[in-house]
């Protein structure tokens, strides 16, 4: 679920993306929008910029902004299309988990984050930035990135395959 700045609530189903103004539903999939090449969506976030963002289980990243959909694939330089996460931060860069990767979308360009600076490559489930601005990023692994520096945290009895959702409490603890 995600609510854009214009009051519409948008919903991400197995059978497409659906937007809700209060009193109707608006269905866009494969069929009725070219831009969205597989129905399934996994990942909602709604930017400060009025944007909407959209993790496909398969078909890439999907932004709408302004009525207009735009796709995000591997000759954009985003190498998996089953997104798992999508966050912007309070820089306003939005940051995208893969099956295979984790990217940072800045000025329309996508950058591929891990497998450098201390980050192997990583299957990404959960992304987080916690109010310190830390970028806390999860999955097959689990890392804190801060000023473009990764550290990893090993989780008790190995279960850092199974991060998939980081939050923070109001009193800081994740």
């Amino acid at each position: 679920f995600a609510q854009t700045p214009d009051h519409f609530l948008w919903i991400g189903t197995a059978g497409g993306l659906v937007r809700f103004d209060g009193a109707q539903f608006v269905v866009f999939n494969r069929e009725s929008t070219p831009a969205i090449h597989e129905n399934s969506i996994f990942a909602l976030a709604a930017a400060q910029d009025g944007s909407l963002w959209i993790g496909t289980e398969g078909g890439g990243l999907v932004r709408y902004r302004r009525g207009v959909f735009r796709t995000w694939s591997a000759p954009d330089g985003l190498t998996n299309g089953y997104v798992r996460a999508v966050i912007e931060d309070t820089q306003h860069d939005i940051w995208v988990g893969t099956d295979d990767g984790l990217f940072r979308v800045r000025n329309e360009a996508v950058t591929r984050v891990d497998g450098r600076n201390g980050m192997p490559p990583i299957s990404v489930h959960a992304i987080h930035e916690d109010r310190d601005r830390t970028l806390w990023v999860g999955g097959y692994h689990f890392f804190s990135m801060r000023d473009g520096k990764a550290t990893e945290f090993l989780l008790p009895g190995g279960l850092s395959d199974n991060v998939k959702s980081i939050l923070q409490t109001r009193d800081g603890t994740l």
